[in-house]
């Protein structure tokens, strides 16, 4: 299991280096997708002080969340750059699920607490 942590980036394994996270965070990071996501994620666990389990879980649902649905045609280069914009922003999980101009926006929490900070960087 430590061996394996050496396949995070740098700046994620200067965060375990440091005592910011645990290697149980850093373990639950391995499941993300690449690297600016376990970069993300890092930052949001030392950011709000997440728990082992809720960094799994987080995890869980944003790689659950990852995969294109077939017809969604906001996983063009322009859709993909807006929902990592919004990403980007809102620091949570965002899909947007587009249909002939229609659609919805999902936006991803882990808790409740992450619920309440999300709404409030909708509403600031």
């Amino acid at each position: 299991n430590t061996m394996r942590l050496l396949k995070l980036p740098e700046s994620v394994r200067a965060r375990l280096a440091q005592g910011q996270i645990t290697e149980g965070h850093a373990r639950a990071l391995l499941a993300c997708p690449d690297a600016r996501s376990i970069e993300l994620f890092a930052a949001r666990i030392v950011r709000e002080s997440w728990s082992v389990r809720q960094t799994e879980s987080a995890v869980r649902a944003a790689v659950k969340g990852a995969a294109p649905t077939p017809g969604n045609k906001a996983q063009t280069p322009a859709g993909r750059a807006l929902s990592e914009r919004l990403q980007r922003a809102l620091g949570a999980r965002v899909r947007i699920v587009d249909r002939k101009g229609k659609g919805r926006l999902e936006i991803q929490y882990a808790s409740y607490d992450d619920l309440d900070r999300i709404v409030d960087r909708i509403l600031r």
